[in-house]
């Protein structure tokens, strides 16, 4: 009976990207599926070939997955720690760094545009949008635990597996949490980013210390 979900599953995911365009805007390209939104989601995670597949880890503005996830390690790290880090770039108080009044991702910084197109990462906004728009239900996908995420605006979904995130060197909360960077500092604290964390009875916008290793769920944004 699970197999038969799952497969089931995995056939209503691909059956979204390959709808017939019906409101007028360009059709998403392959790999991207329309919930309705403001934006295209792909459907699976950056480095990944398969919606259940964890993909690569990336700390927040850089291009290359890594073996380790610390400050020192971090590619816009200066100096200090957890409690005192100085930064290089996207720094918005004097606290951490020289002040350049960056606020989103530079497209250079953006690993999502890789994929070529109008592929990029998404903004804490259009998480938001996605999680205030769709219905989360936790479940599993060929053994992987994570979130059938449903678009209540035309019954679309896509899965987000529950990747963790990588801490130094470490995987953690593998099976239990979804993690995705958004290209938007956080205002308050510019040493973290804003960024989709999603657990079994919480699924919120939150700032986490850019140094992590998260997944990336880029987007596709079209012509209107």
């Amino acid at each position: 009976m699970n197999k038969f979900i799952s497969v089931a599953l995995i056939l209503f995911l691909f059956a979204g990207c390959s709808k017939n365009d019906s409101d007028g805007r360009e059709p998403p390209v392959v790999g991207a599926v329309d919930l309705g939104l403001s934006v295209d989601w792909a459907e699976c995670n950056l480095g990944a070939d398969n919606a259940w597949e964890y993909g690569n880890y990336f700390s927040w503005g850089e291009t290359s997955p890594k073996s380790d996830y610390r400050w020192p390690y971090y590619a816009f790290w200066l100096s200090g720690d957890m409690g005192n880090v100085k930064l290089k770039k996207y720094v918005n108080s004097v606290t951490y760094g020289t002040i350049d009044g960056r606020l989103v991702l530079d497209a250079s910084d953006d690993v999502a545009r890789s994929k070529g197109g109008a592929w990029r990462m998404p903004t804490s906004k259009e998480i938001q949008e996605l999680i205030d728009n769709c219905t989360w239900n936790w479940t599993s996908l060929n053994g992987a635990n994570g979130f059938e995420v449903k678009s209540k605006k035309n019954g679309e979904a896509i899965f987000l597996p529950a990747a963790g995130d990588m801490a130094g060197t470490t995987l953690d909360t593998e099976g239990r949490r979804c993690c995705i960077w958004s290209s938007d500092v956080f205002q308050g604290n510019c040493v973290t980013a804003e960024s989709l964390v999603a657990e079994k009875d919480k699924v919120e916008v939150t700032n986490i210390a850019r140094c992590y290793g998260f997944s990336i769920r880029p987007v596709y944004v079209y012509d209107k």
